[in-house]
């Protein structure tokens, strides 16, 4: 396969596995950090789940205890579910071939969807998945959504056992979970609600228990207080991610009512997200539904859906976060609408795959697949 280069300087569009060429031009970065001897290359693609009569949403993926990479996402007849469960994949080769493992949780028995298992690796070694929950009876949006609850696995997601609800006694506090993850002994995730605001949960317990450590964005800001009336304004997807430099970072993305706004806003917290520092606004990541990860040692990369180029797009930091740029085009569906959530899983320290929806096969009907991005220092 010919290989297709990102430069930190340069970018080379990529569409699944043909390239594109399209010089993308030079981006500020903070000059002491700038490594542009670094080079960016997609090298594979591969379908996981297709099936054009399903829809398949709200991607998550992770390594295992095990070292099996799972990916899970919603299985449903329509966007907003109705039948909906969790479905899972297993490779055992680091991501090239998947198994199917069907549902993993299923709960139409009660009349509810399970939309979205969010995994996260415990420090003792277990798992956990995130669920939310949705009753596809209620009257649409926000207010359909129930609390999420939790489920704990001691063989690397081979079974899964029922805990409880994530947090009882805020209904509308903790809806969709979102990037679960350990780091020193403590484990995070970020929670969505137009209600009580975008808040962090956290587990001090190897995901026993958990509770609300504070809210990263409050829902009165000026930039968020229309989706108070609104509940297609946001901010939506509220996740945290350990910088190289030590600090949390927390990000959402703000909608807007007609693609006024629809960009990503940060926040950073030096307490492990007990206080926030001033809330940053981002004109370079107009990302929709972004996911942060970090490839080799300090290169920060954001995945998500663009409007503007109707992709699934990555962009780039090397200065922790302050500025994004070297837009690479990862997938490009047929139609981007309910494309594009994504979630990725870091190989060593040069490699990144990418899991998100797509629509290869048909409009408005997602299945799918993994992109494997490679670092050339």
């Amino acid at each position: 396969m010919q290989q297709k280069f990102i430069t930190r300087r340069y970018a080379i569009k990529t569409i699944g596995g043909i390239s594109l060429t399209t010089i993308l031009g030079s981006f500020s970065f903070c000059s002491i950090q700038q490594k542009t001897d670094v080079n960016i290359t997609v090298i594979k693609r591969v379908d996981i789940s297709l099936n054009p009569k399903r829809n398949f949403h709200s991607v998550s993926a992770c390594r295992a205890p095990n070292g099996d990479f799972l990916v899970n996402h919603q299985d449903s007849l329509r966007h907003l579910g109705g039948d909906c469960v969790v479905h899972q994949w297993r490779s055992t080769d680091n991501g090239i071939t998947w198994q199917d493992e069907g549902a993993v949780v299923d709960i139409t028995n009660e009349g509810l969807d399970a939309r979205a298992g969010e995994y996260g690796v415990t420090p003792d070694g277990r798992m956990v998945m995130i669920v939310q929950r949705v009753d596809p009876k209620g009257k649409g949006g926000n207010l359909s959504v129930l609390n999420s609850t939790w489920y704990v696995s001691l063989d690397s997601g081979k079974s899964w056992e029922y805990r409880g609800v994530v947090d009882p006694g805020h209904e509308k506090a903790i809806l969709a979970p979102r990037s679960v993850f350990s780091h020193k002994g403590t484990m995070y995730f970020g929670a969505y609600s137009l209600k009580d605001g975008m808040a962090l949960y956290v587990s001090e317990d190897n995901g026993d228990s958990w509770h609300r450590r504070s809210v990263m964005f409050p829902q009165d800001y000026p930039d968020f207080a229309p989706g108070l009336t609104d509940v297609n304004f946001g901010p939506f997807y509220p996740h945290v991610m350990f910088l190289p430099d030590g600090e949390l970072m927390a990000m959402c993305f703000v909608k807007g009512h007609k693609h006024e706004i629809n960009l990503c806003y940060t926040r950073l917290s030096n307490d492990q997200g007990k206080t926030w520092g001033d809330i940053q606004k981002h004109p370079d990541l107009p990302v929709w539904a972004p996911r942060m990860n970090i490839i080799g040692d300090d290169l920060l990369v954001v995945t998500g859906r663009s409007l503007d180029d109707n992709a699934v797009i990555g962009l780039f930091s090397t200065d922790n976060g302050k500025n994004w740029g070297n837009k690479i085009i990862i997938e490009q569906p047929k139609d981007v609408k309910n494309c594009g959530y994504t979630q990725s899983i870091p190989i060593g320290n040069n490699k990144l795959w990418v899991y998100t929806s797509t629509s290869a096969n048909v409009v408005d009907m997602p299945d799918v697949a993994g992109v494997l991005l490679e670092i050339n220092d």
